[in-house]
């Protein structure tokens, strides 16, 4: 690298940047935010005096400022195989917010052009910065639960403001529905513990009939590595925003509750009626995830600066989208449907 400081450039001033900035804030000693972009000027402005950076409200321009190494992407999903691209082209290195891209193939080029340039491609997937998925790895990894038969997962929560929201991206088709949106994660989790989804049979519906993406998702399939995997998620669920997982072997069990007290049980056999507590995985339901976003940030920066890969590998984070095309097209034809 020319200089010290990585100097990070942000689109997308929603939401989904806030857990970024704050990752990017905290890793003062190796990067700095200099640029900030999104289409509403007053928001550019204000969030960028914060830093003394450029506001922006065209992400081109922002490409182009040459104090900009890093592009951080955090816009509607539609939109980040084209920012992404523009900045590779421009030699900056990226990091995107999930899904890669609405479309696997996009995926694909974007991880070939970043090989090409000798940049470094980063996907925003929390998931392995979950404590209490990494206690799980462990316990899988040991064996402690014998053969894994069965997986469920389940991401529930409420979005009915934005669903009603006419301008906003949610619901709208046809990128907009839950099974793209949220379903990556749990898609991500069986490539990280089981090899991957082999199979997909989904269904999709939803209730509040504002918007005519899908609100509810279900699919049903094969891991790689021989369990089966039942997926859910939601965005109408009158509930906090929550993830659950279960693991099912031939020896216990493992369940995962964001929302429980404690977060992280693991039961061995039916007679094991209280089972064991996992220490160290705190019950956080407001902070979990927000300090997951936060480290999956600075994961991409450290990487930068150690020259090594970033802990989620962009072609899981294609894979994943793989999954998603091959459940919507299980959707759509009423059959099963290999993800490969």
């Amino acid at each position: 690298m020319s200089k010290e400081l990585l100097g990070i450039g942000m689109v997308g001033l929603g939401f989904a940047s806030n857990p970024h900035e704050a990752g990017f804030a905290e890793m003062a000693d190796l990067c700095k935010i200099v640029a900030m972009c999104d289409v509403k000027e007053d928001l550019a402005k204000d969030r960028s005096q914060i830093y003394n950076a450029k506001p922006y409200t065209r992400y081109q321009d922002l490409i182009k400022d040459p104090a900009v190494d890093v592009v951080d992407v955090t816009t509607q999903h539609e939109s980040h195989y084209e920012i992404a691209k523009t900045a590779l082209e421009a030699g900056k290195h990226v990091f995107v917010e999930k899904p890669i891209c609405v479309k696997s193939q996009q995926g694909l080029e974007l991880v070939e052009l970043a090989k090409k340039k000798g940049l470094v491609l980063g996907v925003a997937e929390n998931t392995p910065f979950v404590p209490a998925y990494q206690e799980a790895e462990k316990l899988l990894k040991q064996g402690t639960l014998g053969d894994i038969w069965f997986v469920r997962t389940m991401i529930a929560g409420e979005s009915l403001y934005d669903l009603a929201d006419p301008n906003h991206w949610l619901g709208t088709l046809p990128y907009g529905g839950v099974i793209l949106d949220s379903s990556v994660h749990s898609f991500y989790l069986y490539k990280w513990f089981f090899g991957g989804a082999k199979d997909t049979q989904g269904f999709a519906s939803r209730f509040s009939n504002t918007k005519p993406a899908e609100e509810n998702g279900l699919i049903i399939g094969h891991t790689v590595k021989g369990a089966e995997y039942e997926l859910f998620t939601t965005v109408v669920g009158a509930i906090p925003w929550m993830e659950r997982v279960e693991i099912y072997g031939s020896k216990g069990a493992i369940i995962i509750d964001q929302l429980a007290n404690p977060v992280m049980k693991v039961y061995m056999g039916s007679a094991d009626m209280d089972g064991t507590a996992m220490l160290g995985v705190e019950f956080d339901p407001l902070g979990w995830k927000y300090n997951s976003l936060i480290l999956e940030a600075k994961d991409f920066i450290s990487a930068i600066h150690e020259n090594r890969p970033p802990r989620v590998d962009p072609m899981d984070a294609v894979f994943c989208v793989q999954c998603v095309e091959a459940a919507l097209k299980s959707i759509q034809t009423k059959k099963q449907v290999p993800v490969l």
